[in-house]
């Protein structure tokens, strides 16, 4: 069969709500009408070829029946039309909530009458809960200050480990280059101090040599020894 390719634009018929109702008309099976009803909405309507125009759905009808079924005029939940619904006290005062930032959820509300058969100790009060955050605050703070204090503290210490070291070492250098009291051997000339504390037991510097001493020869407190050779 030959097929005619025509280009034209289809324009679906549209009248107000009052209009349609009063011709109502028996749409053809698949016709589209447009409706504009009294509130100023749009809607569609798509015939049979039996229905009247009055006794076919709107097409959002199945959508608007299910939102219905759930929220009120102010978009809210009705829970009236939940099946399992919660119950909600009348009296929100009675209600134990939990508010954060302006929003209070209450998705399973109690009673506080009843309290949901618990016993008024297993419910925090806003303000016991108000003073454990505050205890809890005081706590990270005085945790925070006990960490301060163990840093000062091992800071102190490795410090205290760094002087210790340092006099170590001081002490081993010293050990290893003076004479013991008991008694060692010198690495090098010991030369004693000179003076006229003649009387006095001390140490003096001795000269061997085979030539007598002269006048430049030793100072105070020195010993010359002379030998034949």
């Amino acid at each position: 069969m030959a097929q005619k390719i025509i280009n034209a634009r289809a324009k679906n018929k549209r009248d107000t709500s009052a209009n349609w109702t009063a011709a109502d008309p028996v749409l053809l099976d698949g016709e589209i009408i447009i409706v504009d009803t009294a509130e100023g909405e749009v809607r569609t309507k798509i015939g049979d070829g039996t229905k009247k125009y009055s006794q076919l759905p709107f097409e959002d009808e199945k959508l608007r029946s299910l939102l219905n079924n759930k929220l009120d005029k102010n978009g809210k939940v009705d829970w009236s039309n939940i099946k399992n619904a919660p119950t909600i006290p009348s009296n929100l005062d009675n209600v134990v909530t939990y508010d954060e930032g302006g929003i209070v959820d209450a998705a399973d509300p109690i009673d506080a009458d009843t309290l949901g058969g618990y016993s008024a100790a297993y419910f925090a009060t806003k303000s016991s809960v108000d003073a454990t955050n505050s205890s809890l605050s005081s706590l990270q703070t005085s945790v925070t200050n006990a960490e301060s204090s163990i840093t000062s503290l091992q800071e102190s210490v490795a410090s205290a480990q760094s002087d210790i070291g340092t006099l170590q070492t001081s002490a081993e250098n010293l050990s290893s280059s003076k004479v013991d009291k008991a008694g060692g051997t010198m690495n090098g000339k010991l030369i004693a101090q000179n003076n006229a504390d003649y009387a006095v037991k001390q140490m003096r510097n001795i000269f061997i040599s085979t030539a007598a001493p002269t006048a430049s020869d030793g100072a105070n407190g020195d010993i010359w020894l002379k030998y034949e050779a």
